[in-house]
């Protein structure tokens, strides 16, 4: 048999130190408990151990401390962020169905001991768990150390090694060089090499304190001479003892089956995520399902829904515009749905089996239309898209348990049905990927196959819908969830299903033009190197830079120095080169990113394309763009200025451009009510002249283009936490007169310091931060033992109610012209968002009306101490219209 003996309190601070930064989303800091738990799973799972034990110390003294009283008195308190976990551990080792054994008065150490010396022998070997060297006096044939964070097993000859000695004289070895981990005196000034060669001159510790007359070497004798009780108690410290009075028995040691369900409940709590799919998979609730293929079947069960259905659509890719529906599944009760299979490549035999397009359109059409019908989904923006596109309309109030998993945790990256279904339900999806296998798209999955699997997604959703909703309503999010995030599902699937049109022979001629100064600028890195090569290769660069041209480096990775963008702006002051490589790594940017892939991309038949935005991806509520990305274009320089002329109008339309007048800092101005800022905008003031006033000491009139471009770098920069260092980099100034301009700035704004040490203070109390509309993030970094994750909490928690609060307005907004265009019925319409600017396409007629409209709606959005300003631009492309 193969016993394992864990040191539980040795790991538990192993795992401590090892493992940094990890928090739940409510702030519980989980390093020491990942760690430790990683380290059982690992031992498990790999060395399939006969019997485990786990051993903690107690916080009664010990015999060691009653001869010594100093005994580990050089420790300092145990951090509250691991005192706060241990409690975890034991639940952690109870669960798993460990047995875990302490005694008051005695060290882990002494328990383990004991157990080894009496489990060990010629047909059980037990393997010590721990990070002690004090424990290699254990060592024996039959007992070994395990070191599982390096896979290795310390025997007799490992120890010879280290110590010069055997097992059996470590404790020996430690008398003499103490230990200060436990605060063993040992004797002063002796060290592992003097102590290896005095136990090799000597038979025992005995011998060479009862006869230090026989040490050589003058100073060492006269030290062994003076310490001989000090080594006599650092001997007795060091000792493990292996006569513990235990009542075990050997069927205490067994390994058993772990409790599933107890392990579950508190891996959730943790947000172990990675172990809970390392336990058994429970058998899902929704065994039912049934494929539907008669209009009458679908006619019966469409009319027994009431209040509410859950559906979900399975297609032939993730183009919702493009793709081809291949089926629909429902459910309105919870342990049954149904699947109607519409374009599936079946058998000859099989085509009874499917149902006509255009028949079950007809019968679920008039469902679906119904305001009267809850619809339930995850990800509904693609169904709702689909279903648009083969005639069917979806109304109703919405439940999206994708948007609900995603408010609940918005930091958390991942929110798909198979991710959130886990997390909730402890139910595992068939992967899609397992599905398909071979197959190029779900139209060739087997009927039964298909029907099983989006019969399960329908399920899920249903059963995650209340689930899901009683959180949101604990954390007063449903104002968030239904008054912006559900009707902004439809707004978005429109901008989406618009798309906005390009010139795409234009950006054909940008890329011939831009090639060409690339080519050029490619040619003047090569002369300044004196060299060619590939500028691409940051391996290759690195070395042209700081070998061939001598620059002086400030920034090394593991594979060499660093070229980043920072590194590059840096060295542009010691030569031309990286300066020229900056442009280049841009130009080059641009070129691959837009105007080589955005003609490829666009629809052949309109011309446009038609990007996806997300909805639960940021932290701070912003959408993202993506597939492609058009919220990255440059705002400024000649080619951005180029790239957005590509961006027209259909004949006859016109691009309106509304954009949010430096709304982050009226938010900024409203939430911390600081008087300067509600002044300066109340009476109109520009904000960055009267800053630039401020920081400079000078008048209003006095303040040049230059003062007033620093002060808009500070007004930003307060709201994202910039230091005096990150504004000195910024700026390209002396770090003492950035540090200057913030404590200027501060002693002018007093009501900002409050608002930011307020909302630290808060944040960490509390471990989260709202947005005026009661969105929710949680700061789990400000709880961080880290200095620099911690500092990075403090930004999130004083920048994310300012630009959450943003991304809240420009929601409420967009909500409120999607219906007021469709109540007018005007012909305008939403075609982009990037961020605080709305771009509207409208006939050339509605300009003046829309033009209203839109400033009516936006400043309108949401009432705030200063008013809320937005800059309409309008033209044949997005750079007039900007």
């Amino acid at each position: 048999m193969n016993i394992y003996l864990i040191d539980g309190n040795s790991y538990v601070y192993r795992a401590f130190y090892a493992v940094k930064g990890l928090t739940t989303s409510k702030g519980l800091p989980t390093n020491a408990i990942f760690g430790f738990t990683n380290m059982l799973l690992k031992i498990i799972k790999d060395k399939k151990p006969d019997g485990l034990i786990v051993s903690f110390d107690t916080p009664e003294p010990t015999e060691r401390h009653m001869l010594f009283q100093d005994y580990k008195a050089n420790r300092p308190e145990t951090p509250d962020e691991l005192i706060r976990q241990l409690p975890y551990i034991r639940k952690i080792v109870s669960a798993f169905n460990i047995r875990t054994v302490e005694m008051p008065g005695y060290e882990a150490d002494d328990i383990i001991g004991t157990i080894a010396k009496k489990v060990a022998s010629s047909r059980d070997t037990v393997y010590i768990v721990t990070a002690d060297k004090d424990m290699l006096q254990l060592v024996s044939d039959h007992i070994l150390i395990f070191d599982p964070a390096k896979d290795r097993v310390l025997d007799a000859a490992y120890v010879r090694e280290k110590f010069g000695v055997g097992p059996e004289r470590v404790t020996e070895f430690m008398a003499l060089t103490g230990d200060s981990a436990d605060n063993i005196p040992g004797i002063k000034g002796i060290g592992e090499k003097t102590a290896r060669e005095l136990l090799t001159s000597f038979d025992s510790l005995d011998d060479l304190l009862n006869h230090p007359e026989k040490i050589k070497k003058e100073r060492l004798r006269q030290m062994v001479s003076a310490n001989v009780e000090a080594a006599r108690l650092s001997l007795k410290l060091a000792t493990i003892n292996t006569d513990v009075p235990l009542e075990l028995e050997e069927k205490d040691l067994s390994m058993q089956e772990p409790d599933s369900l107890s392990l579950l409940t508190v891996f959730r709590e943790l947000e172990f995520t990675s172990f809970m799919r390392l336990l058994p998979a429970s058998t899902p609730s929704c065994c039912r399902h049934e494929t539907v293929s008669s209009a009458e079947a679908l006619q019966q069960i469409i009319s027994s829904v009431q209040g509410e259905v859950a559906f979900d659509v399975e297609t032939t890719g993730r183009n919702p515009f493009g793709d081809t529906l291949v089926g629909i599944a429902v459910c309105s009760k919870k342990e049954l749905a149904h699947y109607i299979p519409l374009g599936h490549a079946l058998l000859l035999d099989e085509a009874g089996q499917q149902m006509p397009l255009q028949q079950a359109v007809g019968i679920l059409g008039p469902a679906m239309h119904d305001s009267s019908i809850a619809k339930i989904g995850h990800n509904l923006k693609f169904d709702i898209q689909v279903l648009g596109q083969v005639g069917m309309e979806v109304n109703g109030m919405l439940y999206d348990t994708m948007i609900a998993a995603y408010l609940l945790n918005p930091n958390k990256a991942n929110h798909s049905l198979d991710e959130v279904s886990f997390e909730y339900l402890s139910r595992r999806k068939r992967p899609f990927s397992d599905l398909l296998k071979k197959k190029s798209t779900f139209a060739e999955v087997p009927l039964d196959e298909a029907t099983a699997y989006a019969a399960e997604d329908a399920v899920l959703a249903y059963e995650l819908k209340d689930l899901l909703f009683a959180k949101l309503r604990e954390q007063g999010l449903e104002q968030v969830y239904f008054d912006i995030e559900m009707p902004l599902i439809r707004v978005l699937a429109d901008i989406e299903k618009a798309g906005i049109k390009i010139d795409a022979a234009k950006l054909l001629r940008l890329s011939k033009k831009l090639a060409g100064e690339i080519d050029g600028i490619q040619k003047r890195i090569f002369f300044l190197a004196g060299e060619e090569f590939n500028i691409n290769s940051p391996k290759q660069l690195s070395a042209v830079l700081f070998h061939t041209l001598g620059l002086k480096p400030s920034k090394k990775t593991k594979t060499g120095f660093s070229t980043n963008v920072d590194v590059l702006e840096e060295l542009a002051s010691q030569h031309e080169m990286p300066k020229e490589v900056l442009q280049y790594r841009t130009l080059t940017k641009l070129k691959n990113t837009y105007l080589d892939v955005l003609p490829a991309i666009a629809e052949p038949a309109t011309g446009r394309i038609h990007t996806s935005f997300n909805q639960t991806i940021t932290a701070t509520g912003r959408l993202s763009s993506s597939e492609p990305n058009l919220q990255n274009i440059p705002i400024r320089g000649e080619w951005g200025r180029h790239i957005r002329e590509a961006f027209i109008a259909d004949e006859g339309n016109l691009i309106l451009s509304a954009d949010y007048s430096q709304i982050e800092l009226r938010i900024l101005a409203h939430i911390s009510q600081d008087s300067g800022l509600l002044e300066a905008f109340t009476q109109g003031l520009d904000i960055h002249t009267r800053t630039a006033s401020e920081i400079y000491g000078v008048a209003l009139d006095r303040v040049t283009q230059e003062m007033r471009r620093v002060a808009k770098t500070v007004n930003f920069g307060v709201i994202y936490g910039i230091s005096a260092f990150g504004l000195s980099e910024t700026l390209d100034i002396d770090t003492k007169e950035a540090d200057r301009f913030i404590k200027q700035y501060f002693e002018g704004h007093p009501g900002v310091r409050e608002y930011i040490e307020t909302t630290i203070a808060d944040a960490r109390e509390r471990g989260h931060v709202c947005t005026l509309l009661g969105r929710r993030r949680p700061i789990p970094e400000l709880r961080s033992q880290n200095r620099t994750v911690r500092q990075q909490g403090e930004r999130f928690a004083v920048n994310t109610p300012i630009q959450g609060t943003a991304a809240d307005i420009i929601k409420i907004a967009m909500i409120n012209l999607w219906e007021r265009f469709r109540r007018d019925s005007l012909r305008a319409r939403m075609i982009l968002q990037v961020h605080d600017e709305l771009l509207v396409e409208l006939p050339a007629a509605e300009l003046d009306t829309v033009s209203a409209i839109v400033r009516e709606e936006m400043e309108g959005a949401i009432s705030l101490s200063v008013p809320v300003r937005v800059e309409i631009g309008s033209g044949k492309n997005w750079a007039e219209a900007h």
